[in-house]
């Protein structure tokens, strides 16, 4: 009997460490950029992306700890800002919210782009 237990515990023991290093390796696979995730939310907003791009995008963790709180608050919009209109994910002010993530996103893109180029001795003229 106290064999099958240690069976047992040893199975989900080693289940647990399994599902631990997939979660982290998923994670660590899920590198994207700012300009990448904009370009997302945008074609979400546009009605260009496929749905399930959308589905991907608020499901899957981001390496990126800005990228992966602005993941999981559009995950959450439709909860708080409920759709008024059929075929809406969220309403206008859900949808001003993930535009704003855009601008932001965009902004800090910009930003990077500048430094670097400094960096690099390259003139912003």
């Amino acid at each position: 009997m106290w064999t099958w237990i240690a069976v047992g515990a040893m199975t989900v023991g080693i289940a647990l460490l399994l599902f631990a290093l997939a979660t982290r390796l998923s994670r660590r696979r899920n590198v994207m950029t700012y300009e990448e995730v904009a370009a997302i939310i945008e074609r979400f907003l546009d009605g260009a992306g496929d749905v399930w791009d959308w589905d991907d995008f608020i499901t899957r963790p981001l390496a990126d700890d800005l990228l992966d709180t602005i993941r999981e608050r559009c995950a959450t919009l439709r909860e708080q800002y409920p759709p008024t209109e059929e075929n809406r994910y969220t309403n206008e002010r859900g949808e001003e919210i993930l535009r704003g993530y855009v601008r932001q996103l965009r902004g800090l893109t910009a930003e990077r782009d500048r430094r670097d180029s400094a960096v690099l001795g390259e003139r912003s003229d």
